[in-house]
């Protein structure tokens, strides 16, 4: 799938399931402010609007793209691990609002503002490590 954006990334995916969910898994991607397109084969008939989950691991962004929606409109499970991730805010969230699972782990985030889930009401398991 692609978007058109001004300015972005193209978001590497190795497809899997686990845990009963379709995901996403990206190792070492380079994120911008937006996504322009996911990349990789999906499993057997899934497409993009059956990932429900999205592990980045090891990746270079300083926030989470805006667009991320987007490309995954049915997305309850976000993973953001070993980033150079500096913020997030509520703004952050507005593209996925059904996010039901966040872990945010090791990355360079040290405070968070006080209505950061004003767009994610959904959230349900919260992990910060």
């Amino acid at each position: 799938m692609t978007i058109p954006t001004a300015n972005g990334s193209k978001l590497p995916c190795k497809f899997q399931i686990i845990d009963q969910m379709y995901e996403c898994f990206s190792f070492k991607p380079t994120l911008d402010e937006n996504i322009t397109e996911v990349i990789g084969t999906h499993l057997n008939s899934h497409t993009i609007l059956d990932v429900d989950s999205l592990n980045l691991e090891d990746s270079v962004m300083k926030k989470i793209p805006a667009n991320l929606g987007d490309f995954f409109p049915n997305l309850i499970n976000l993973t953001i691990k070993r980033s150079n991730l500096k913020e997030i805010n509520q703004e952050d969230f507005k593209s996925i609002p059904n996010l039901k699972f966040l872990t945010i782990e090791d990355t360079k985030i040290h405070e968070l503002s006080a209505n950061l889930f004003k767009y994610a009401s959904s959230i349900e398991n919260l992990f910060f490590y």
